[in-house]
């Protein structure tokens, strides 16, 4: 549900619907935090930085990004590679 969510969020950004793009993927980040999903969680906060980003909040992207940072440097196996 939260990946859906979360694609979902990428898309409405991609129509430029981003009060409702912040709204879905805020969700999709809540579910993941519930469940404790810290991988997923940085994950969905770097696609929530991409929708800062197309709005020019440079700023509130670049706090996302190091949230998301320094989630998977508190509680990931760092031996995983992203792609």
């Amino acid at each position: 549900y939260a990946i859906a969510l979360n694609n979902l969020a990428m898309l409405l950004k991609d129509l430029a619907k981003y009060n409702e793009a912040e709204e879905t993927i805020n969700k999709s980040i809540e579910i993941v935090r519930q469940e404790g999903d810290a991988k997923t969680e940085a994950i969905f906060l770097n696609n929530k930085a991409i929708i800062f980003q197309s709005l020019g909040r440079y700023e509130k992207a670049e706090e996302l990004l190091q949230e998301s940072i320094t989630i998977l440097e508190k509680r990931v196996d760092n031996s995983v590679t992203y792609q």
